[in-house]
Protein backbone atom coordinates (compact mmCIF):
# COMPACT_ATOMS: atom_id res chain seq x y z
CA UNK A 1 0.00 0.00 0.00
CA UNK A 2 1.43 3.42 -0.89
CA UNK A 3 2.70 5.46 2.15
CA UNK A 4 3.50 2.33 4.30
CA UNK A 5 7.32 2.29 5.28
CA UNK A 6 7.60 -0.24 7.85
CA UNK A 7 5.73 -2.96 9.94
CA UNK A 8 5.15 -0.88 13.70
CA UNK A 9 3.99 -4.72 15.23
CA UNK A 10 2.79 -8.03 14.68
CA UNK A 11 1.22 -10.48 16.91
CA UNK A 12 0.72 -14.06 16.78
CA UNK A 13 -2.71 -14.47 17.96
CA UNK A 14 -3.46 -18.10 17.72
CA UNK A 15 -2.64 -21.19 15.06
CA UNK A 16 -4.11 -21.22 12.15
CA UNK A 17 -6.48 -23.24 10.24
CA UNK A 18 -6.76 -26.25 7.24
CA UNK A 19 -10.03 -26.04 5.54
CA UNK A 20 -10.77 -26.40 1.66
CA UNK A 21 -10.40 -23.00 -0.17
CA UNK A 22 -9.80 -20.89 3.04
CA UNK A 23 -7.37 -19.55 5.93
CA UNK A 24 -7.50 -18.64 9.30
CA UNK A 25 -7.56 -14.78 8.30
CA UNK A 26 -10.48 -14.61 6.68
CA UNK A 27 -12.99 -12.36 9.66
CA UNK A 28 -12.38 -8.59 9.13
CA UNK A 29 -11.39 -7.09 12.37
CA UNK A 30 -13.46 -3.86 13.69
CA UNK A 31 -12.20 -1.27 15.59
CA UNK A 32 -13.60 1.81 17.47
CA UNK A 33 -10.30 3.68 16.55
CA UNK A 34 -8.55 2.93 20.50
CA UNK A 35 -8.58 -0.77 20.15
CA UNK A 36 -9.21 -3.57 17.17
CA UNK A 37 -10.86 -6.75 17.89
CA UNK A 38 -9.78 -9.88 15.53
CA UNK A 39 -11.25 -12.95 15.26
CA UNK A 40 -9.61 -16.12 13.44
CA UNK A 41 -10.96 -19.10 12.19
CA UNK A 42 -9.00 -21.02 14.67
CA UNK A 43 -11.94 -19.53 16.91
CA UNK A 44 -8.91 -16.67 18.68
CA UNK A 45 -10.88 -14.01 19.41
CA UNK A 46 -8.77 -10.70 21.11
CA UNK A 47 -8.45 -6.82 21.65
CA UNK A 48 -5.21 -4.97 21.47
CA UNK A 49 -4.57 -1.65 21.61
CA UNK A 50 -3.45 0.40 18.57
CA UNK A 51 0.29 -0.26 19.69
CA UNK A 52 -0.53 -3.90 19.32
CA UNK A 53 -0.94 -5.10 23.29
CA UNK A 54 -3.18 -7.80 23.97
CA UNK A 55 -5.92 -6.41 26.09
CA UNK A 56 -7.85 -10.07 26.48
CA UNK A 57 -8.23 -13.16 24.39
CA UNK A 58 -10.66 -15.79 23.83
CA UNK A 59 -10.59 -18.99 22.39
CA UNK A 60 -14.37 -19.71 20.89
CA UNK A 61 -13.47 -23.66 20.57
CA UNK A 62 -12.17 -23.89 23.94
CA UNK A 63 -14.69 -22.31 25.36
CA UNK A 64 -17.66 -23.18 23.32
CA UNK A 65 -16.57 -26.64 21.28
CA UNK A 66 -16.02 -27.40 17.45
CA UNK A 67 -17.21 -24.73 14.94
CA UNK A 68 -17.99 -27.53 12.88
CA UNK A 69 -17.80 -25.51 9.50
CA UNK A 70 -16.96 -27.23 6.42
CA UNK A 71 -15.01 -24.75 4.31
CA UNK A 72 -13.48 -22.54 7.57
CA UNK A 73 -15.01 -20.43 10.00
CA UNK A 74 -14.93 -17.16 8.54
CA UNK A 75 -17.72 -14.90 10.41
CA UNK A 76 -16.61 -11.37 11.46
CA UNK A 77 -17.07 -9.63 14.99
CA UNK A 78 -19.65 -7.07 14.92
CA UNK A 79 -18.83 -3.50 17.18
CA UNK A 80 -22.75 -2.20 17.93
CA UNK A 81 -23.92 -0.20 20.59
CA UNK A 82 -21.23 -0.94 23.48
CA UNK A 83 -21.07 -4.67 23.10
CA UNK A 84 -18.90 -7.38 20.36
CA UNK A 85 -21.65 -9.54 18.58
CA UNK A 86 -19.90 -13.35 17.47
CA UNK A 87 -22.55 -16.00 15.71
CA UNK A 88 -21.82 -19.49 15.49
CA UNK A 89 -23.46 -21.35 12.81
CA UNK A 90 -22.33 -24.89 12.69
CA UNK A 91 -22.75 -28.18 11.98
CA UNK A 92 -24.18 -30.61 14.95
CA UNK A 93 -20.46 -32.62 14.79
CA UNK A 94 -17.63 -32.02 13.65
CA UNK A 95 -15.73 -32.61 10.32
CA UNK A 96 -12.79 -33.36 12.47
CA UNK A 97 -11.62 -33.37 15.52
CA UNK A 98 -13.02 -33.16 18.78
CA UNK A 99 -16.37 -31.86 19.70
CA UNK A 100 -15.25 -29.88 22.73
CA UNK A 101 -18.15 -31.49 24.87
CA UNK A 102 -20.34 -34.62 25.28
CA UNK A 103 -23.60 -33.33 23.53
CA UNK A 104 -24.08 -32.28 19.63
CA UNK A 105 -23.04 -29.25 18.93
CA UNK A 106 -25.43 -25.90 18.98
CA UNK A 107 -25.75 -22.77 16.46
CA UNK A 108 -24.74 -19.49 19.09
CA UNK A 109 -25.43 -16.11 19.08
CA UNK A 110 -22.21 -14.20 21.61
CA UNK A 111 -22.48 -11.16 23.28
CA UNK A 112 -19.03 -10.20 24.66
CA UNK A 113 -18.11 -6.97 26.31
CA UNK A 114 -15.74 -5.37 24.21
CA UNK A 115 -13.28 -3.87 27.13
CA UNK A 116 -13.00 -6.86 29.00
CA UNK A 117 -13.80 -9.91 27.02
CA UNK A 118 -16.47 -11.39 29.38
CA UNK A 119 -19.59 -13.02 27.70
CA UNK A 120 -22.70 -11.16 28.38
CA UNK A 121 -25.17 -13.52 27.10
CA UNK A 122 -25.44 -16.25 25.17
CA UNK A 123 -28.39 -17.34 22.65
CA UNK A 124 -29.00 -21.08 21.58
CA UNK A 125 -30.29 -20.67 17.65
CA UNK A 126 -31.93 -23.29 17.19
CA UNK A 127 -33.35 -24.58 13.61
CA UNK A 128 -34.35 -27.22 11.48
CA UNK A 129 -31.87 -27.59 8.96
CA UNK A 130 -30.24 -30.49 8.22
CA UNK A 131 -26.19 -31.54 8.35
CA UNK A 132 -24.23 -28.72 6.13
CA UNK A 133 -27.09 -26.20 6.59
CA UNK A 134 -26.88 -25.57 9.37
CA UNK A 135 -23.52 -23.58 8.72
CA UNK A 136 -22.93 -20.22 8.10
CA UNK A 137 -20.22 -18.13 6.34
CA UNK A 138 -22.23 -14.99 7.40
CA UNK A 139 -22.07 -12.19 9.94
CA UNK A 140 -24.42 -10.51 12.16
CA UNK A 141 -25.83 -7.48 11.11
CA UNK A 142 -26.89 -4.42 13.03
CA UNK A 143 -30.81 -2.93 11.94
CA UNK A 144 -32.77 -0.70 13.19
CA UNK A 145 -36.69 0.35 12.36
CA UNK A 146 -39.22 2.79 13.88
CA UNK A 147 -39.72 0.76 16.55
CA UNK A 148 -36.66 -1.13 17.80
CA UNK A 149 -33.14 -2.11 17.14
CA UNK A 150 -32.58 -5.92 15.76
CA UNK A 151 -29.43 -8.17 15.29
CA UNK A 152 -30.01 -9.93 12.28
CA UNK A 153 -28.72 -13.55 11.80
CA UNK A 154 -28.45 -15.55 8.65
CA UNK A 155 -28.23 -19.10 8.45
CA UNK A 156 -30.10 -22.70 9.17
CA UNK A 157 -32.33 -22.30 6.55
CA UNK A 158 -33.80 -18.81 7.66
CA UNK A 159 -33.63 -15.34 9.05
CA UNK A 160 -33.61 -14.50 12.42
CA UNK A 161 -34.03 -10.66 14.43
CA UNK A 162 -32.30 -10.68 18.27
CA UNK A 163 -32.60 -8.33 20.77
CA UNK A 164 -28.99 -7.02 21.18
CA UNK A 165 -29.48 -6.31 25.27
CA UNK A 166 -29.99 -10.04 25.71
CA UNK A 167 -30.01 -12.31 22.06
CA UNK A 168 -33.62 -13.13 22.46
CA UNK A 169 -34.89 -14.42 18.93
CA UNK A 170 -37.50 -11.28 17.93
CA UNK A 171 -38.55 -12.83 14.83
CA UNK A 172 -37.56 -15.51 12.44
CA UNK A 173 -38.37 -16.35 8.77
CA UNK A 174 -38.06 -19.60 6.57
CA UNK A 175 -36.19 -18.72 3.08
CA UNK A 176 -35.60 -21.80 1.68
CA UNK A 177 -34.02 -25.24 2.52
CA UNK A 178 -31.08 -26.45 1.46
CA UNK A 179 -27.90 -24.86 2.67
CA UNK A 180 -27.55 -22.06 -0.17
CA UNK A 181 -28.54 -19.39 2.25
CA UNK A 182 -25.90 -18.94 4.50
CA UNK A 183 -24.00 -15.04 3.80
CA UNK A 184 -24.91 -11.86 5.71
CA UNK A 185 -28.42 -10.10 4.95
CA UNK A 186 -28.57 -6.23 4.11
CA UNK A 187 -31.01 -4.06 5.47
CA UNK A 188 -32.72 -1.12 3.57
CA UNK A 189 -35.50 0.95 3.53
CA UNK A 190 -37.41 -1.01 6.50
CA UNK A 191 -37.05 -3.96 4.88
CA UNK A 192 -34.40 -7.08 4.69
CA UNK A 193 -32.25 -8.61 1.59
CA UNK A 194 -31.12 -11.97 1.78
CA UNK A 195 -28.89 -13.96 -1.50
CA UNK A 196 -28.91 -17.30 -2.11
CA UNK A 197 -25.46 -18.58 -3.67
CA UNK A 198 -27.47 -19.55 -6.66
CA UNK A 199 -28.36 -15.65 -6.81
CA UNK A 200 -31.92 -15.95 -5.90
CA UNK A 201 -32.53 -12.19 -4.00
CA UNK A 202 -35.17 -12.29 -1.61
CA UNK A 203 -37.31 -9.62 0.09
CA UNK A 204 -38.28 -10.09 3.61
CA UNK A 205 -40.33 -7.71 5.13
CA UNK A 206 -39.02 -6.48 8.95
CA UNK A 207 -40.37 -6.98 12.48
CA UNK A 208 -41.75 -10.50 14.38
CA UNK A 209 -43.72 -11.75 11.96
CA UNK A 210 -41.23 -11.24 8.75
CA UNK A 211 -42.63 -12.63 5.90
CA UNK A 212 -41.28 -12.55 2.31
CA UNK A 213 -42.25 -10.05 -0.43
CA UNK A 214 -40.26 -10.75 -3.61
CA UNK A 215 -37.90 -13.48 -5.54
CA UNK A 216 -35.91 -12.15 -7.91
CA UNK A 217 -33.12 -14.38 -9.58
CA UNK A 218 -29.74 -13.58 -10.73
CA UNK A 219 -27.63 -15.76 -13.25
CA UNK A 220 -23.70 -16.11 -12.59
CA UNK A 221 -23.78 -14.96 -9.01
CA UNK A 222 -21.13 -15.85 -6.99
CA UNK A 223 -21.09 -18.46 -4.08
CA UNK A 224 -20.93 -15.74 -1.36
CA UNK A 225 -21.62 -12.78 -2.05
CA UNK A 226 -23.39 -10.18 0.26
CA UNK A 227 -25.76 -7.39 -1.47
CA UNK A 228 -25.34 -3.33 -0.75
CA UNK A 229 -28.25 -1.41 -0.55
CA UNK A 230 -28.52 2.38 -0.77
CA UNK A 231 -31.22 5.13 -1.55
CA UNK A 232 -34.22 2.69 -2.82
CA UNK A 233 -31.51 0.69 -4.92
CA UNK A 234 -30.46 -2.35 -4.40
CA UNK A 235 -26.81 -3.34 -6.45
CA UNK A 236 -26.18 -7.48 -7.16
CA UNK A 237 -22.77 -8.50 -8.05
CA UNK A 238 -22.40 -11.45 -9.99
CA UNK A 239 -19.38 -12.97 -11.75
CA UNK A 240 -19.49 -11.03 -14.87
CA UNK A 241 -21.59 -7.52 -14.36
CA UNK A 242 -22.66 -5.72 -11.34
CA UNK A 243 -26.92 -4.92 -11.31
CA UNK A 244 -28.59 -2.20 -10.00
CA UNK A 245 -32.61 -2.41 -9.49
CA UNK A 246 -35.26 -0.45 -7.65
CA UNK A 247 -37.22 2.56 -8.34
CA UNK A 248 -36.33 5.55 -10.71
CA UNK A 249 -35.46 8.52 -9.42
Amino acid sequence: MRGIKKILWQKRLGDDIKAPQNNGATPTPVTDGKHVWFLFGSGDLAALDMDGAVTWSVNLVRDYGNLATKFGYSSSPLLWDGKLYIQILRRDKPYSGAVGNDRPLESLVLAFDPLTGKCLWKHVRKSDAVDESHESYSSPIPFENKTRKELLIQGGDCLTGHDPAIGKETGRCKIAPGGAWRTSPTGADGKILVMSEEGEVVMVSAGANGRILSRTNHDDAPACSTLTAANGRIYVRTASKLTCFGKQP
